[in-house]
């Protein structure tokens, strides 16, 4: 069984800590049901729908459409392996993926683990000339690997092909002595 989503927990405490007025919506704020493809923006209602401590019916079943649809999965896939994306936006995108595939029975499960190698095999911070955003993009690594241990622990196997000397596979058996 997966282990509670800590970081939902942490997004309401810091939302109630910085807004002492904000209220879950099932405290009586209303929400929109519009279809999600019609939406501008996926990534703010996917924050909002993740930032709730408690969903409608109707909020379950369109944060499962964003948790599944393919070109939000690319659309995150990318945001990871491209550099120049800030940190906030990189963080919103591991949260997805955490989250995307937390969700056991979703259909695009496949692709989300697919998508999550790629990212966490792909050196694109070696050309990276300040150190800080080298290593966080390391962090990155190591998130995404943390997140396989814990959902998808069999598709780590693929981190043996890596040459001994690979710099990406010393980020990732840093990751796993710290026992992420």
């Amino acid at each position: 069984m997966p282990m509670p989503d800590v970081s939902c927990q942490r997004k309401l405490a810091s939302r109630i800590h910085h807004d002492p007025h904000w209220m879950p919506a099932s405290a009586g704020m209303t929400v929109s049901h519009d279809n999600i493809d019609q939406r501008p923006d996926k990534s703010e209602y996917f924050q909002k729908l993740n930032s709730k401590a408690i969903l409608t019916s109707e909020e379950k079943i369109e944060l499962e459409k964003i948790l599944s649809d393919p070109d939000f999965i690319q659309k995150n896939r990318l945001i990871l392996a491209n550099t120049g994306n800030s940190d906030d936006t990189r963080f919103m995108a591991l949260d997805y993926f955490e989250k995307a595939i937390a969700w056991e029975r979703n259909p695009s499960r496949w692709q989300i683990i697919k998508s999550l190698k790629e990212i966490m095999l792909l050196d694109n911070f070696s050309d990276i000339e300040d150190l800080e955003s080298r290593k966080s993009y390391a962090g990155d690594k190591m998130e995404i690997y943390a997140i396989l241990k814990q959902y998808a622990p069999d598709e780590l196997e693929i981190i043996k092909i890596l040459p001994e000397d690979n710099r990406i596979r010393k980020v990732l058996a840093y990751a796993h002595n710290l026992n992420l």
